[in-house]
């Protein structure tokens, strides 16, 4: 059966490219569902599967834990497709895979984990983002909490151990694999998520610890020291595929979101950056004094709600040449004046980078919201 699905999941794709509407990565998925609503099941069974989920990083996390495999058939779903439709898409067109390695949305990684009886489970972080779509981070936190109890399978279940939101999912878990990378305020944990009290980050020798029900103190697996999260998702994918026996693994440089372009002259490298956190660690990795554009919009899964903005810290930027557009220009303007940053803004990214030719800028980095990155990052790509 699965070469029935592979047929009827690459006719549709191929359509979709065909009539100009993309790579299919939904819509094969979509239609697989409507025809047997237990298709990711049917399609996942006989297969070693790993889930990655998390707030930041997915993506990411999954290409490079996926090109580690190396010569091993692997269905992915690499695209970032990562709601049920997506998943189905990629299982389908991978029939000969005996390794598959899943992106998952936060909200659906109780119904993914049922359905795949995956083996191994990688939990990145968890914060604060898409409210209007997700809830409260807490919420999510006690979702996965339960689904992970309540599994029948007992995956292993790697995490960052210096998440208190992930140290609670897998409190009294047996099979948790624990990853510290140093100790590091975690803004949405400040207090427990077991039991509400203020969480200590500042304790030598451990990544945070609870005074009320000592949530922080369990041994660790791994200890590495403290990096960046792109370079701490990278460490993590290289112990889970050790841990699938894959041997003379590569994980390699670590990839991120980002995509170089050219407008008017200004050479552009954008990253995607979606919540208060991965907009800290954006501007946190910006080269010093490189001049940088910050692009927001609020459309659909971007959030409609910008009042997030407000939980960043943009005074890092001050040293920089900072430019400001998208559909909420005036509001990342007025935030950004706020914390005494100096500013240019414009309604287009045309209209920005016609200014910042004209003060001979050539080159500069990009901070970017979903939408916003995604229409751009579609634009003719600089050529080497």
């Amino acid at each position: 059966m699965r070469w029935l699905w592979f047929l009827i999941a690459s006719a549709i794709s191929w359509i979709s490219r065909l009539s100009g509407r993309g790579e299919g990565s939904t819509i094969a998925g979509a239609t697989l569902l409507k025809l047997s609503p237990n298709i990711i099941s049917k399609l996942a069974s006989h297969r070693r599967v790993l889930l990655v989920s998390g707030t930041n990083g997915k993506t990411s996390t999954s290409k490079m834990i996926a090109r580690a495999f190396g010569s091993q058939k692997v269905a992915s779903n690499a695209s970032g497709a990562n709601l049920p439709a997506g998943i189905a898409t990629a299982l389908a067109l991978a029939p000969r895979a005996d390794f598959a390695i899943l992106e998952v949305d936060e909200l659906y990684l109780p119904q993914v984990l049922e359905q795949t009886r995956a083996e191994k489970v990688l939990l990145l972080n968890l914060s604060r983002d898409q409210l209007h779509r997700t809830q409260e981070v807490r919420i999510v936190c006690n979702r996965w909490k339960v689904a992970i109890k309540n599994s029948k399978i007992r995956p292993v279940i790697y995490i960052d151990a210096g998440d208190p939101f992930l140290a609670s999912v897998v409190r009294d878990y047996p099979n948790a694999i624990r990853i510290g990378f140093g100790a590091r305020y975690h803004p949405d944990a400040a207090s427990c998520p077991e039991c509400g009290v203020l969480i200590n980050f500042e304790i030598p020798g451990s990544l945070f610890s609870c005074p009320g029900c000592k949530l922080g103190e369990e041994s660790l697996d791994y200890e590495f020291t403290p990096r960046e999260a792109l370079a701490r998702n990278a460490a993590i994918a290289e112990v889970v595929v050790r841990d699938f026996g894959i041997p003379h693994i590569e994980i390699g440089d670590p990839i991120d979101r980002v995509s170089a372009i050219e407008i008017n002259g200004v050479k552009i490298a954008m990253k995607l950056v979606k919540n208060p956190a991965s907009w800290q660690e954006g501007i946190s990795a910006l080269a010093p004094q490189d001049p940088v554009i910050l692009i927001v919009n609020a459309r659909g899964v971007d959030g409609l709600d910008t009042s997030w903005l407000w939980d960043v810290d943009f005074r890092a930027l001050a040293s920089h040449k900072v430019f400001v557009t998208g559909d909420r220009y005036r509001d990342v303007a007025y935030r950004i004046h706020v914390d005494g940053v100096t500013l240019e803004s414009a309604p287009s990214l045309e209209e920005l980078t016609v200014k910042m030719s004209h003060a001979g800028i050539s080159d500069a980095s990009a901070l970017a919201s979903y939408t916003a990155f995604m229409e751009i990052a579609s634009k003719v790509r600089v050529k080497k």
